[in-house]
């Protein structure tokens, strides 16, 4: 009712009631639940979009049947990786959908995951075939007269445009290890890229550096930063580059050696997000940074070195 400044009242209105719907359908099943990547240290998942009559507000992943599940994710992403997982063990997996009001829908189709206790590398080559077969080149040569071993290498030399190669590796990976043989020419005139770690569709995670004073540097594409250290490297000899990356988020973890020394600048976590290895580079992928750098006996794998 309504009410004048002598306190008078007018009659009532008349009484309006109102219901507030409750959502009570849960979403439908999530398909087509896969494996997209196993390795001695993660499995990875991929699935289909669950509906819902109002909209899926996340996934839930189950493994081995537990009555908690093992992680949630937003309503859109539609990919996780597990990194908890042994060496030697076997894992079962599904995912279900939840929305907004709480309602689960039923659990996707499971899949099960062994995990390799050991295997074969992920990538290595000596180029001893003589050829860059298996690699996508632009600007990289075979080489029979500078080598570390055998009687072949790879050298990317240029004055000006890029020079780099990537190949795929034989299965992602969310903790990788990489070793290199790497021989400058001369120290760069500009600071170069000379290994550089990237998705299994291109995507760029970490990049090796050496600046133009010959000291070492990474660049984090993920999170568009360069980390600096005072190390350096020298020219007209061979040097064995070790890198380790982590891609869990937050936590991630990058460490570099060189001729078995840890550089102390290079070490340490950064946050690389979550998509795993799936691809190598050698090289420099971007013009106008002169460079000579040969290449040989690299390996990529997913245990220490």
């Amino acid at each position: 009712d309504a009410f004048d400044a002598a306190g008078n009242h007018s009659a009532r209105s008349p009484l309006v009631s109102a219901r507030t719907l409750t959502d009570t359908s849960p979403p439908t099943a999530p398909s087509s639940l896969t494996l997209t990547g196993v390795s001695m240290t993660a499995v990875s998942l991929a699935w289909g979009a669950a509906g819902d009559d109002v909209g899926v507000a996340g996934y839930e992943v189950v493994r081995n049947g537990g009555p908690i599940p093992i992680a949630t994710v937003g309503g859109s992403t539609l990919a996780w990786t597990d990194t908890s997982v042994a060496p030697g063990s076997t894992y079962t997996y599904i995912v279900r959908a939840r929305d907004a009001a709480g309602n689960v829908g039923p659990p996707s189709g499971q899949v099960s995951a062994a995990v390799p206790t050991s295997g074969p590398p992920l990538f290595a080559t000596g180029f001893e075939a003589g050829t860059l077969a298996g690699w996508t080149n632009a600007g990289v040569a075979i080489d029979s007269g500078t080598v570390h071993t055998g009687s072949y290498a790879a050298r990317a030399a240029t004055a000006n445009a890029a020079a780099w190669a990537w190949a795929p590796l034989a299965s992602i990976s969310t903790d990788t290890y990489v070793r290199t043989w790497v021989r400058l020419a001369a120290i760069p005139s500009k600071t170069t890229t000379i290994l550089k770690l990237r998705t299994a569709t291109g995507g760029s995670l970490v990049g090796i550096l050496v600046t133009s004073k010959g000291r070492l540097s990474y660049r984090n594409d993920v999170a568009g930063r360069t980390v600096n250290s005072t190390s350096t490297v020298s020219a007209a000899a061979w040097h064995e580059f070790v890198v380790h990356l982590s891609t869990i988020g937050t936590s991630s973890v990058i460490a570099v050696w060189v001729d078995g020394v840890a550089i102390s600048g290079l070490t340490g976590t950064d946050n690389f997000g979550t998509s795993p290895v799936g691809r190598l580079q050698i090289g420099e992928n971007q013009s106008g940074r002169p460079f000579d750098a040969s290449f040989d006996d690299i390996t990529v794998q997913v245990q220490p070195f």
